[in-house]
């Protein structure tokens, strides 16, 4: 009896010890795991986009020219220089424009005068022809030189009035808001009727030119979202949509010219480069994983699925990237447990070590 307690009490010590052993082994497999950072694979919404480059170009352009002729007097406006509707750009020497216009001021009270006396000489010969005291043809008579008159007068307010224009237009003021692009004329120079005088751009409202390659040309509708770069003021964009599409291909460089108008929020010259993403169409609720995740392995991509700090190699099929993302079309689902730094190292049941979940 004494034996067979000295046997079992050897049996149940033999038991704990190969527990603490197992216990030991499978805790230093862990240790000795490779080392790994995890994440899970989430749910976003894919946007697919084309990306082109351009010049960008003010949608209005204006070339103010001198309507009047004379001595160009003062410039008080010079290249870069903003200016509103209605803002003094040029002041010609109205001097001959005013004689002309007192000459035709002096014809209308002429016409005006002569007007009033042959009104009342025309009353003053009706009441006689009705007493029969003159004949009616001298009263059609007066009547005839009553209304050449008034038609002169007529003709002579017609002329003042262009007079008074012509006097108007030697101060020349800008039609528009923008900026003077070029001065063509200096205080002392002689203008003509119809000289160009400056040029003034509108930056407030630009119109992007962008060359997308014509294997696109399906994809693209007017309407699509697209987003605005510029180098010329870096870290900002403005966003639009398309407004139009060159119905033709380029035969020269194979591209289709692309139209986007937009407000000018950042100040972005005319004539600067401009990048543009278009946003062709939007996937919802699609499963994606960090691009680290992917290994590329003989029989295709695979993401290794972490378990119990055990690598589990799964076949997946791919899908395009977006921002360091990569869409999974089949393999895996969202809220999935994978690695992703260290991901190349892994084989199927590799054991592995993590300190955290990668966000």
């Amino acid at each position: 009896m004494q034996r067979d307690l000295k046997r079992r009490l050897f049996v149940v010590a033999l038991i704990f010890s190969l527990s603490i052993l197992t216990a030991c082994k499978s805790k230093n497999s862990i240790e000795q795991g490779t080392p790994i950072t995890i994440t899970r694979s989430t749910t976003k919404s894919y946007v697919e986009t084309e990306t082109a480059t351009g010049t960008l170009y003010s949608l209005h352009n204006v070339t103010v020219s001198a309507e009047t002729t004379g001595r160009v007097l003062s410039v008080p406006v010079d290249v870069g220089q903003a200016v509103k509707p209605q803002q003094l750009l040029l002041e010609i020497n109205p001097i001959e424009q005013k004689q002309g216009m007192d000459a035709k001021i002096n014809n209308v009270k002429a016409f005006e005068a002569g007007l009033v006396y042959e009104n009342k000489l025309l009353q003053r010969y009706g009441e006689l022809v009705t007493k029969g005291a003159i004949p009616q043809t001298t009263y059609d008579q007066t009547k005839a030189i009553r209304d050449g008159v008034e038609a002169k007068l007529e003709e002579a307010k017609i002329q003042l009035a262009n007079s008074e224009y012509q006097v108007a237009k030697t101060q020349v003021v800008s039609p528009i808001s923008g900026l003077i692009k070029q001065r063509l004329a200096l205080p002392g120079d002689f203008v003509a009727a119809g000289a160009p005088l400056f040029e003034i751009v509108d930056i407030s409202n630009l119109r992007a030119k962008l060359n997308f390659p014509e294997t696109v040309h399906d994809e693209l509708a007017p309407g699509l979202p697209v987003t605005l770069t510029s180098i010329a003021s870096p870290g900002e964009s403005i966003s639009g949509k398309i407004t139009a599409i060159s119905p033709m291909v380029d035969p020269v460089n194979r591209a289709i010219e692309v139209i986007i108008d937009f407000t000018n929020t950042s100040n972005w010259p005319p004539g600067a480069s401009v990048k543009g993403i278009v946003e062709i169409k939007t996937e919802p609720n699609v499963v994606m994983v960090p691009n680290e995740s992917i290994v590329q392995r003989p029989r295709g991509f695979v993401v290794y699925v972490i378990r119990d700090h055990l690598a589990a190699e799964q076949l997946v099929e791919i899908g395009p990237e977006q921002n360091g993302w990569t869409v999974i079309r089949k393999g895996i689902t969202t809220n999935t447990s994978i690695a992703v730094d260290g991901a190349a190292y892994l084989s199927d049941k590799t054991p592995v070590i993590y300190a955290q979940e990668k966000s």
